[in-house]
């Protein structure tokens, strides 16, 4: 699976504003691990592959350690949260600006490889 970051600003903003508006109830584990996340999107690849204009995505979060000139708005579930990390990874439709499919994560840790896919964008597409 490529990472590449998103180009489509308007595909973004849509994406952000649906994951602003996501009220899931959060699995929490103790550790986010990258494993996890391919195995996630591998079972989720019918959906992913039913429309061309569906993409993978992940957005993390460490909503106590956030800057406040943080470049992405804050998401409803930060609001409730008291973990150091969520991450939130989903299919979303780019035409239509809706999350397909989605879960949330809460953990105390993150491994490296998630840490590495994230380290220079909080929201990172994966096409």
């Amino acid at each position: 699976m490529k990472l590449k970051l998103a180009s489509a600003v308007g595909a973004i903003a849509g994406l952000l504003s649906a994951v602003s508006l996501f009220r899931p109830n959060p699995n929490k584990v103790s550790v986010i691990r990258w494993k996890e996340i391919i195995e996630w999107f591998t079972n989720k690849s019918a959906i992913k592959t039913s429309d061309k204009d569906n993409v993978a995505f992940t957005l993390l979060r460490r909503p106590h350690v956030r800057p406040e000139n943080a470049d992405l708005p804050p998401i409803s579930i930060e609001e409730r949260s008291k973990a150091p990390v969520i991450l939130v990874q989903g299919i979303f439709n780019k035409r239509s600006e809706t999350i397909i499919e989605a879960r949330a994560l809460e953990a105390t840790q993150m491994d490296e490889e998630v840490a590495e896919a994230h380290k220079d964008n909080e929201l990172v597409i994966y096409e």
